[in-house]
């Protein structure tokens, strides 16, 4: 990929939350790149040592990822709960959204450091929100009804979690008003209600580091993983330099103890590391020697692989005795 393709997948992610890829690191394709569901099998079968990102597909390597956009956090209700929740998801980076129909409670002054706080009917206001497919939905709304035309609204759109506060009684009735509306049981099957982890807390704060504890629970064990900002910012800066050659180095497959894993990037250029991480230490060392090299030769390939071996003879010239394999891909943008 050049650095106009990651512009564009950069506005990708940012429109829609998520993209995912299948990048070509050898044969015909080398350096191409293709849209790839992530809900169907990875291509090939996974590089033996290397995790199951990188592949071998016909004896072509390829890299798969998912990468996600800044997190949305959707609250519809904007009671003890759902403000506890809104602090909360501040503090963990997420952009929060808060939808309230009753005008004392969609109050901004309630709610530092939120994005946006709505006031108007819970179904139709969230149904009317941008697609985000990297979005989580908590429902904490005063009521059955609300509640319900909430889900409906969340369930029929991309997410990467929905959940509904009340007892079990109050939301098995909810999932059954669901079904007699046509919705499907796979899609209620993704609404998590009770909500959040059961911690045993009772008070409003409590409940919210619950329902915050799943969501990253949800999100953690999803494999995506976001694309570095400052890595973005300085591959965006590159796309309105074209004189400026750079290399993205990425990692595409690690095994054993490592210090980063695959889909961590760093952007070098002339004068060295410019944003990101591809471990730190020797190896990083290596990896921005390795760029430095491939922007001093004009005759050099735009894009290749490297092996750093961290359990033998080159981990014991690197200093690393950690015991893992990294595969590092490296492309001239």
């Amino acid at each position: 990929m050049n650095r106009n393709d990651y512009v564009a997948l950069l506005d990708r992610i940012a429109a829609a939350g998520e993209d995912s890829r299948i990048h070509y690191l050898s044969g015909a394709r080398t350096g191409a790149h293709d849209p790839w569901d992530p809900t169907t099998d990875a291509p090939g079968q996974p590089v033996t040592g290397l995790g199951s990102a990188c592949r071998d597909v016909g004896g072509d390597l390829v890299f798969v990822e998912t990468l996600k956009g800044t997190p949305h956090l959707v609250i519809a209700g904007a009671g003890h709960v759902g403000v506890a929740v809104a602090h909360l998801g501040v503090l963990l980076g997420f952009r929060v959204i808060v939808v309230d129909e009753r005008p004392e409670f969609a109050d901004p002054a309630r709610l530092p450091g939120v994005a946006e706080v709505l006031c108007g009917d819970y179904g139709t206001t969230l149904a009317a929100l941008p697609p985000y497919g990297n979005a989580c939905y908590v429902l904490v709304t005063p009521g059955h009804r609300m509640d319900r035309e909430a889900a409906a609204a969340c369930l029929a759109r991309p997410s990467e979690y929905v959940g509904m506060i009340g007892s079990r009684g109050k939301c098995a009735t909810v999932r059954a008003a669901l079904t007699s509306q046509g919705i499907s049981p796979d899609a209620v099957a993704r609404l998590r209600a009770p909500i959040g982890l059961e911690l045993g807390g009772r008070e409003p704060a409590e409940i919210a580091v619950a329902i915050a504890a799943e969501i990253i629970q949800v999100r953690a064990r999803s494999g995506a993983r976001s694309f570095d900002p400052n890595v973005a910012t300085g591959i965006r800066a590159l796309a309105a330099a074209a004189g400026r050659p750079a290399v993205l180095a990425t990692i595409v497959g690690h095994g054993g103890s490592v210090p980063r894993g695959a889909g961590s990037r760093m952007l070098v250029d002339a004068s060295g590391p410019v944003a990101g991480s591809v471990g730190g230490g020797p190896i990083e060392a290596e990896s921005i020697a390795h760029a430095l090299a491939l922007l001093a030769d004009p005759d050099a390939q735009g894009v290749g692989v490297q092996d750093y071996e961290l359990s033998n003879a080159q981990g014991a010239e690197l200093g690393m005795i950690c015991g893992g394999r990294v595969r590092v891909l490296f492309e001239r943008l």
